[in-house]
């Protein structure tokens, strides 16, 4: 039996009809084989014509447009992308769910802003700040806001915008020093009469026009 991955959410991009292009902040929460390279994921996501990565090294985002032979740098599971996209859509992602020790230290935390991808395992975590608490070298937690273009912030501590934090989905965090996470982790369990954590499954993420809400980004 096929797992569907608790992915469906709207990311709220702008219609191509409104803008000529817009971004959209995905991840890449599933095993797939057939995805190991940035030209493979643009041609996976509708409509995209370029993806990014952000360097924490340089501070700046790293970009491959799709067709171009330049900068075609290697995709890996969990981790976060910019994808350019002209019109709305809907990206479907299949592939194995990963073993938690995929998680461990799988982020590279530099003074400054860094990317991350809340793993699959942590459904525990019901808001922002219980997040940022977590990860003692940051001070402030970000999704960003397809439908208006921008980032949308929750500081630690702050009353203010204390999001619903989503399993599989990116985020950026602003640190004050350098570090890994996460550096433990909950074992990874499929619900009750599923198959084994490596079974394939399903995910979709859907790019439109909808407004972005706390639980729908």
């Amino acid at each position: 039996m096929r797992r569907i991955l608790a992915l469906v959410a709207s990311l709220g991009l702008l219609a191509a009809g409104a803008h000529a292009s817009g971004f959209v902040f995905v991840a890449t929460p599933l095993s797939d084989a057939t995805i190991t390279n940035a030209e493979q994921l643009a041609d996976d996501i509708p409509n995209c014509s370029a993806v990014a990565y952000w360097n924490q090294t340089t501070q700046s985002w790293s970009q491959h447009v799709n067709n171009s032979p330049i900068n075609n740098f290697a995709v890996a599971v969990s981790k976060p992308f910019m994808s350019t996209v002209t019109a709305d859509g809907i990206w479907t992602l299949c592939g194995g769910v990963p073993d938690s020790t995929t998680y461990l230290n799988a982020y590279q935390l530099a003074v400054g802003f860094s990317t991350i991808m809340l793993p699959l395992n942590m459904t525990y975590y019901t808001n922002a700040n219980q997040v940022i608490v977590e990860i003692p070298q940051c001070n402030v937690i970000a999704y960003w806001n397809a439908a208006t273009q921008s980032w949308s912030q929750h500081i630690q501590g702050s009353p203010i915008n204390n999001f619903a934090p989503k399993v599989g989905y990116p985020y950026m965090l602003t640190c004050q020093s350098a570090g890994t996470w996460p550096t433990t982790l909950p074992p990874l369990k499929a619900p009750v009469g599923d198959e084994p954590q490596r079974s394939v499954s399903r995910g979709r993420m859907m790019l439109n026009s909808a407004p972005a809400q706390s639980g729908d980004r």
